[in-house]
């Protein structure tokens, strides 16, 4: 609405202005001295106001008081006692004034103002008229009617605006709980990757058979289960000693370790849990993989430094676990810092966690777009465009230069569909046509200056509707792009509601697997043939779980899951691999790739090896399962078919499917 009163202001002191130079150009104006220094005095001001556009009151008073003032100086402007049957410069500065008053300001303000104009013209009118012809003075009845529609139309303008602001407001909300939903996959997140650090270690170590002595088994089962029971699901405190907690997790790690550094170091809790995180997975590495003699802290303000003298490794080499990369990489990327990996074979280890020395919080989604703008932009533009809709409807015919106001004003509708450039040339093409036309039919002054006095107070008028007309077109788009993206984020928060319940429920189910199993082996330090057997179960469902975590949204792999839970169902050991990311597929490409798989899957008796690899362009899906004769009817099915290739050993089958990505597919996950 600031903004349509600033448009109300412009219009009509640009209406004031044209009309001003018109009545003084007129040779044959009957205006008085005092009347052209008054209208001088309105132009100037005029001119003032369009330059500085201040909406301060007291500028609003002085434009109110000039409108009196030229108002009840008809007698010094038009003097004419017809003047009222034709266009005049009273008329033409005080209608334009009722009716950006009325869009701009609360109805309880401008009825008392357009009270005050009528009363004004009429006094105005009644000097040069007399009081028993007042009520022949038309303009009088039209600012009351003026001033009612305009009203209305704010009223509408203001309903349609708070029919937005829910709009937006529901895509605020919308968006709100996406971003808790945001928050909740990387809480997830981290419970994922503790249950890698802990119990995930522990069990692979039981299942290879490692040897470790019960004490030690039993200590680490321990410290798995109490993780797990009592682990990522309260929240950080605010803030936390980081040396205490890395001598915490070193006091479970086999390979010794030294401290060196700073004795401690106080973090902002969410920051400091990152890291500690990320060093106690450090830890876990070296005890697993280095068969390091020594292990190296150093703590700095903004780095924790670990060196381990172990065997090393080639960091060229592709890795196929998840520590480095989620457990570590990810953590310090969460944390707003990096974790820097220096090794080669035979040379040890040397990783740096480092962070910013003081961490900013993550306010940052950057500078969104506020939705009041939308709501101001229709409110200002839509009201403006109903406004000089009004005009249109109340144009009156008493004189030819009313009935071509009629006319323009139908015009000015017809135009409203249009393009505002091409609409704006049609209407000034119609306007000056019909001016030419009356203007040649009686060649006079007078005509020229009615004609020019109409332009001003008709034609602008026209034209600011259609600028504000296909400003609300504009607009209409806009609104119509946030109902949609409302509707996206509902949609895409509905699927992800359902594809987290389904990762809750895998998750739940492996966890109630894995805690009696912890408890067991913390009891009894001794890692039986079945707590191996059983160990090396979990570790397998735990790595699926690992695996598909990045991808668990993705529809192929709630497809794929189908399969692995039946194989499961039915005792088959079944091992899942991913590489790389997983490209958008329509439903129909899902199929064709899941089908045969499933058709395997069901005919495989003891296991089952699932290796999905994507790219940007292709997808291949590779399984290896047993039971299946090379002869059987599945298999020559199989080979017969393009972009399948089936490789057959005795009573193992190895299937690859390799699909490229349709381009429609593709500019959809672009788009996306």
């Amino acid at each position: 609405m600031r903004r349509a009163a600033m448009i109300g202001l412009l219009m009509r002191h640009c209406v004031s202005l044209i009309v001003a130079i018109v009545a003084l150009a007129d040779p044959a104006s009957g205006a008085s001295p005092t009347g052209k220094w008054l209208l001088v005095l309105v132009a100037l001001w005029s001119v003032y106001r369009i330059a500085t556009r201040s909406p301060h009151p007291l500028f609003t008073a002085v434009d109110y008081a000039l409108v009196l003032a030229v108002c009840l100086a008809i007698p010094i402007l038009v003097p004419d006692p017809e003047f009222y049957l034709s266009n005049s410069a009273p008329q033409a500065i005080a209608g334009t004034a009722v009716i950006g008053f009325a869009v701009s300001l609360p109805a309880r303000v401008t009825l008392p103002l357009t009270l005050g104009v009528a009363a004004a013209y009429a006094m105005g009118s009644a000097a040069v008229v007399g009081w028993h012809n007042v009520a022949a003075v038309a303009a009088i009845y039209y600012f009351g009617l003026q001033w009612l529609t305009a009203g209305l139309i704010r009223i509408m303008v203001l309903r349609v605006a708070r029919a937005v602001d829910r709009a937006s407001a529901a895509r605020q909300a919308a968006e709100l709980d996406q971003q808790v939903n945001d928050a909740v996959r990387a809480y997830d997140r981290e419970q994922l990757a503790l249950l890698h650090d802990t119990a995930a270690s522990t069990l692979l170590l039981v299942g290879q058979g490692a040897a470790l002595s019960p004490h030690r088994l039993a200590a680490q089962a321990s410290r798995d289960l109490e993780a797990l029971e009592h682990g990522p699901w309260s929240p950080p405190p605010e803030q936390m000693e980081l040396v205490a907690a890395l001598r915490d997790c070193a006091a479970h790690v086999v390979t010794p370790v030294v401290f060196d550094g700073l004795d401690k170091l106080w973090l902002v809790g969410d920051v400091g849990t990152l890291i500690a995180a990320a060093a106690r997975e450090v830890m876990n590495n070296v005890d697993r993989h280095a068969h390091a003699s020594l292990l190296r802290i150093t703590v700095t303000h903004c780095a924790v430094l670990l060196e381990d003298d172990g065997v090393g490794f080639d960091l060229e080499t592709p890795r196929i676990g998840h520590g480095v990369t989620d457990s570590i990489v990810d953590r310090m990327r969460r944390a707003r810092g990096h974790a820097t990996i220096t090794s080669s074979p035979g040379t040890g280890t040397s990783i740096e966690l480092s962070w910013a020395a003081a961490p900013e919080s993550d306010n940052a989604t950057g500078e969104e777009t506020d939705p009041d703008r939308l709501i101001e932009r229709i409110r200002t533009l839509y009201g403006l465009a109903l406004v000089v809709y009004a005009l249109a409807n109340l144009w009156w015919a008493a004189t030819p230069i009313g009935r071509r106001a009629r006319s323009g004003g139908a015009c000015c509708r017809c135009c409203s569909d249009c393009p505002t450039r091409r609409g704006a040339a049609v209407l000034v093409g119609y306007w000056m046509l019909g001016a030419v036309a009356e203007f040649v039919r009686n060649p006079e002054v007078a005509v020229l200056v009615n004609i020019g006095l109409g332009t001003a107070s008709i034609l602008a008028v026209q034209l600011f509707a259609l600028l504000f007309n296909g400003l609300v077109r504009s607009a209409a788009v806009d609104a119509r792009a946030e109902t949609a993206a409302h509707q996206r984020v509902i949609a895409g928060d509905r699927v992800s509601q359902a594809l987290h319940a389904e990762y809750q429920r895998r998750y739940a189910r492996v966890v109630d697997n894995v805690i009696p199993l912890l408890r067991k082996l913390g009891e009894s330090g001794c890692a039986t043939e079945d707590l191996q057997r059983r160990a090396r179960a979990e570790s397998r469902r735990l790595r699926a779980l690992f695996d598909q975590a990045t991808t668990f949204d993705h529809p192929l792999m709630a497809q794929l899951r189908q399969i692995v839970d039946v194989a499961e169902a039915n005792d088959l050991d079944v091992v899942i691999d991913l590489a790389g990311e997983l490209p958008s597929l329509s439903s129909e490409e899902i199929d064709s790739l899941v089908a045969p798989l499933k058709r395997l899957a069901d005919e495989a008796e003891s296991s089952l090896r699932l290796v999905v690899t994507g790219t940007t362009d292709e997808v291949n899906v590779s399984l290896v399962c047993d039971g299946i004769s090379g002869d059987a009817n599945l298999v020559r099915v199989l080979q017969a078919t393009d972009d399948i290739e089936v490789v057959t050993t005795d009573d193992t089958v190895w299937v690859v499917i390799r699909h490229r990505v349709s381009e429609r597919a593709r500019q959809g996950a672009v788009a996306g």
